[in-house]
């Protein structure tokens, strides 16, 4: 008897097939829902339905029958994405990669047991995973790529990469210049030195703040301004990982060009009150050449660390200079007659201990004037200059050896 109808279900609808007279065949067009990887047995179980011209019926589904199982695979791989660290330099050599894979809604899903790094942690979130792995052993210094892969379960696969330069080492930073002058009444001083660094050769170098040009050599030399009175002079050599390594150039500025004029102005100036100063006056007073019209706490605080510093020289090269000075003057204070003499001795032991011709400093405090302020510090200054000469004598005495 003729069959009048065949149809055949997948999931809940029903699709009626149309008989192809040419093949034989009762044939129809079926849209899956969606990967069959997730229904029992990894495949849709169609159930197909023929009904003869008298009414009857018969049907068979994929449970009976294997040809009836629809196996469907999506093609689409899943999104892989390397969180971090950001492909470029690393400062460490355990870094911990974190990764993130993702299939589509509806898809196969991420398989956590194909992801190509061993011995990952996987993490379940929302659509996937997150996996972290860590080298082990941890990665030498220089270049490495990781390449990445996971599969979902239809077996789409993604890859990820990305390429590093592990280094730990900080760039290596030398100063060649200020040698051996700590002490001086200069505005500038000029900051020299070579900076390097084997993995990573593209090396910065900042002095005071400032950007020094490094050569291709590694070579820099920048002047930087000197303020009145001590500076600490940071030196920071950074390399492309962000590797730093730091120096200090320690100078004392000192003032030896007082004038009548400064003095003359300031007391000027002192005769009027602020708020009637021009803008050109007050700048003046704010900066280092008001220092100059007067002497006070700044003054001797400033000489005394001088002194401090060079007595630590002197005797760093045989010569015994015994000091006391004091470096913590306030405005407040009002020195005592005995107090400025050990002012002037202290000094004096600096300048004298060497046995060099030196500018001669006042004997007393009292009526202290320009000529004498700018002859104490000038003392000091010219023997800081002496230390550099010392390297081409045979010995630690002037009176020794031989040029």
């Amino acid at each position: 008897m003729a069959l009048t109808q065949v149809r055949v279900k997948l999931g809940e609808t029903w699709t009626v097939l149309t008989y192809n007279a040419a093949t034989g065949r009762y044939e129809g067009q079926l849209t899956p829902p969606g990967t069959s990887i997730h229904q029992p047995g990894g495949y849709f179980s169609l159930e197909v339905e023929a009904t003869n011209a008298s009414g009857d019926k018969a049907s068979i589904s994929g449970t009976q029958m294997p040809s009836l199982r629809l196996v469907v695979r999506e093609t689409t791989a899943p999104t892989l994405s390397l969180l971090s660290p950001a492909p470029g330099y690393l400062t460490n050599q355990t870094p911990a990669f974190v990764f993130e894979a993702t299939d589509e809604t509806g898809g196969s899903g991420v398989n956590p047991d194909t992801f190509s790094l061993s011995g990952a942690a996987a993490q379940a979130i929302s659509g996937g995973y997150r996996f972290t792995w860590t080298p082990p052993g941890g990665w030498a210094d220089g270049a490495h790529t990781i390449t990445v892969s996971v599969r979902d379960y239809d077996g789409n696969e993604s890859t990820v990469s990305g390429a590093y330069i592990v280094d730990t080492v900080p760039p290596g930073l030398r100063l060649s210049k200020p040698d051996q002058r700590h002490v001086v009444d200069d505005t500038h001083v000029t900051v020299s030195g070579e900076a390097w660094d084997v993995t990573t050769p593209d090396v910065t170098v900042t002095v005071g703040g400032q950007a020094a040009a490094v050569a291709e050599d590694g070579t820099f030399s920048i002047q930087v301004p000197l303020a009145i009175g001590i500076n600490r002079i940071p030196v920071v050599a950074s390399d492309g990982a962000g590797n730093r390594t730091f120096a200090e150039v320690y100078m004392i500025r000192m003032v030896t060009d007082r004038s009548q004029a400064d003095v003359d102005r300031l007391t000027k100036l002192y005769q009027r009150h602020m708020a009637e100063w021009t803008p050109e006056e007050l700048e003046w007073f704010a900066g280092a050449a008001c220092l100059r019209g007067s002497y006070d706490a700044s003054d001797w605080n400033r000489v005394g660390a001088a002194v401090a510093w060079l007595a630590g020289e002197l005797e760093r090269r045989g010569y015994l200079a015994p000091v006391s000075p004091k470096t913590d003057w306030t405005e407040a204070d009002a020195p005592t007659r005995g107090q400025m003499d050990v002012y002037l001795s202290n000094v004096e032991t600096v300048r004298g201990v060497q046995g060099i011709p030196m500018p001669e400093i006042p004997s007393t405090m009292r009526h202290s004037s320009i000529d004498g302020w700018n002859r104490i510090e000038r003392a000091l200054v010219e023997t800081d200059a002496v230390f550099p000469k010392y390297t081409t004598w045979t010995s630690g005495e002037v009176t020794c050896g031989g040029a």
